[in-house]
């Protein structure tokens, strides 16, 4: 078996980087484009944040990787479940995580941190990036379907508005840059329990 040399390796690993982020990127458009179409109604159950935050930076660890992103959890151990639909949060997590790493890729060692902590009837989720951050100008932009501040062919501008609407479905709340950081910070509130008009 022939072994391949130094150029032919990292031609083939950029190709695989490549196709990586492309199909991410193509899953990401699509799932959100059917989320955003849609509409469907929320299945509510017990939901374990943690679990599905440490699935997902699992899933995205060679994301990481390529991209040099170090990721910092924070992750509160005795974290109650809370009410919600599974998979719709997975795509809002999914989504954010995608974001921050996008906005890093121009970096060298770029840092994603994960937090997650209860305040009184709700749970606090912080996803914080070393990027560039979002401008005054396009904070109340990026929560808007179809805007976008990133290169053609990135995305369709629909990952923030589908994530916003999803914790909206919650009767969550999500910030950006509450504290007016120069970099990027997420900040969504869940409530514990959903009214109980929701199961109505």
């Amino acid at each position: 078996q022939e072994q391949l040399d130094a150029s032919s390796l990292k031609s083939f690993e950029h190709y695989l980087k490549l196709m990586e982020s492309e199909t991410r990127r193509i899953s990401r458009i699509t799932s959100n484009l059917l989320s955003f179409s849609r509409g469907s109604k929320l299945q509510f159950q017990s939901v374990d944040i943690n679990r599905i935050l440490e699935d997902l930076l699992l899933i995205n660890n060679n994301f990481f990787k390529v991209n040099n992103i170090e990721v910092d959890k924070s992750l509160q151990s005795d974290l109650p479940y809370i009410t919600g639909d599974e998979e719709q949060l997975k795509q809002v997590f999914m989504n954010l995580i995608t974001n921050a790493v996008e906005a890093m890729e121009d970096q060298n060692n770029g840092k994603l941190t994960v937090s997650t902590q209860r305040e009184n009837h709700h749970l606090d989720i912080t996803f914080e990036d070393t990027g560039p951050g979002i401008s005054k100008e396009y904070k109340e932009q990026v929560l808007d379907p179809f805007f976008s501040t990133k290169t053609k062919g990135k995305g369709v501008g629909l990952g923030m508005s589908v994530a916003y609407g999803i914790v909206q479905q919650h009767c969550g709340s999500l910030y950006i840059n509450p504290k007016e950081d120069t970099q990027t910070t997420i900040k969504i509130l869940l409530p514990l329990k959903q009214p109980q008009t929701k199961y109505e």
